[in-house]
């Protein structure tokens, strides 16, 4: 993730014995991880094009 920056990074991982109770979503320098076990939905802000 550090040498291509990117703005998402999506998995699907998680240890049934941790709960439901895990984090969905983090962040590493200046990318925003996201678990999508199961499933997840995600709203993101579309770019502007010129």
């Amino acid at each position: 993730m550090e040498k291509y920056e990117p703005k998402y990074f999506f998995h699907g991982h998680v240890h049934a014995n941790y709960g439901r109770n895990f984090k969905r979503q983090d962040t590493y320098a200046e990318t925003t991880v996201i678990n999508a076990y199961d499933f997840y939905v995600v709203e993101y802000p579309l770019e502007e094009t010129s």
